[in-house]
């Protein structure tokens, strides 16, 4: 009897052309967005512009999110997943051929931006399609997991054009990552060809504030959200950081490594911790290490000890999207997946958007040990709302419970 179960315990195969499409299209962005900062602090912008530029990243996907994954609902996500690096390949271009100015610099943030917003659409809109709700955790582990690939070597691609330098040779390295960043398009190709929006009794449409009535999804969406724009902005100021302190890139990009592959490490065992441990009380529990080990960021001077701190620190920011992404697709009505994750991804763009503002007016007059600060408050208000929400996802019931029915006509 447990052979015959075996199967179904197994992920589709499917899954492995849209998690190398992952790979290409989160490794680009992690590529692009800290190279872009180096951009700018070659031309003489300073540290309030760089927030700048970090929130024009998410300024027009957080007015397009819900619109693109009903888009996705309707006309499946493999147009959304076609759409992405191709928009991600002309933003590169534009920098590498005239990206010389902040206005330059900004329309190429917006369009990378929207073009990695519609390619995460349609990836876990299709993971949720694709993997039935008991390995939900597992599938967007590993889905989340080729973040962490691309958080881990992109920084080593910046490392290698900018070993014993402050500054590393931007110009080569948008090039580089323009040519990886096409390899995605024909990655499509192999990507199944169904659609979320035609499963059967599924609801015709649902009012964002239906969907946002589902027990802890708000919660939800603002752990997510804040995680990841602690993420973002630390990632984004880190260079910043190591300016004022005199590390090279090479340094920097070691740093960066290390909380990146914790993180990865984090999400291969995120199936046997969360069986240890629970999925609340772990994501709890990591939000927490993630606070403290974020707080001791700008108290220490020494490479070693910041080496060590990116440890618990990658452990603490790991975890938070893979759990948040299967509990929304678990819950998700039929046929509404896109827009169930668009509107986290929502959520996760308004928390990009405002964090890179409020981090950019604070590093004018704090510097950036003065962001960290803020970045580590904002985690607390995230603590405070995993206690909040119930994140564990069963068999059989939704943990949010029976999604609200479309309105009568």
């Amino acid at each position: 009897m447990r052979r015959r179960s075996d199967p179904a315990r197994r992920l589709p195969r499917s899954l492995i052309p849209l998690m190398a499409h992952a790979v290409i299209t989160q490794g680009t962005i992690f590529v692009v967005r800290p190279t872009i900062s180096y951009r700018a602090l070659e031309i003489g912008l300073d540290s309030t512009l760089i927030g700048v530029l970090a929130g024009a990243f998410t300024l027009v996907p957080l007015l397009i999110a819900i619109p693109l994954g009903t888009l996705s609902d309707r006309v499946g996500e493999r147009r959304l997943m076609l759409a992405g690096p191709l928009g991600m390949v002309l933003a590169i271009a534009l920098i590498a051929g005239i990206g010389h100015g902040v206005w330059v610099l900004a329309a190429a943030s917006v369009l990378l931006g929207a073009s990695h917003l519609a390619a995460a659409i349609g990836q876990q809109a299709m993971v949720g399609a694709l993997v039935p709700r008991s390995r939900l955790s597992a599938a967007f582990a590993y889905y989340s997991l080729t973040g962490a690939i691309g958080q881990t070597f992109a920084p080593g691609l910046i490392a290698l054009f900018g070993a014993g330098r402050t500054i590393p040779d931007t110009q080569a390295i948008f090039l580089v990552v323009l040519a990886l960043s096409a390899c995605a398009i024909p990655i499509v190709l192999l990507l199944p060809r169904r659609s979320t929006s035609r499963e059967e009794g599924a609801p015709s449409r649902l009012a964002v504030g239906q969907l946002l009535r589902l027990k802890g999804l708000p919660s939800a969406i603002a752990i997510s959200g804040i995680v990841l724009a602690a993420i973002d902005v630390f990632t984004v100021y880190l260079p910043v950081l190591g300016l004022e302190r005199g590390y090279t890139a090479g340094t920097v990009s070691l740093l960066l490594v290390i909380r990146a592959a914790t993180s990865m490490a984090s999400r291969i065992l995120l199936e046997p911790m969360q069986l240890a441990f629970g999925p609340n009380r772990l994501l709890l529990g990591t939000v927490l290490l993630a606070v403290a080990a974020m707080a001791a960021v700008p108290l220490v001077d020494l490479v070693l000890v910041l080496a060590l701190l990116m440890v618990p620190l990658g452990l603490g920011l790991g975890l938070a999207q893979p759990i948040t992404m299967a509990w929304v697709a678990a819950i998700a009505p039929p046929g509404l997946r896109g827009s169930m994750m668009s509107l986290r991804l929502t959520g996760n763009r308004l928390a990009q958007t405002a964090m890179p503002a409020i981090a950019g007016s604070v590093a004018g007059t704090m510097g950036s040990s003065g962001v960290l600060w803020v970045l580590t408050l904002s985690l607390g208000v995230s603590a405070v709302a995993a206690r909040r929400v119930d994140v564990n996802v069963g068999e059989d019931k939704p943990p949010g419970g029976t999604p609200p029915a479309p309105p009568a006509a």
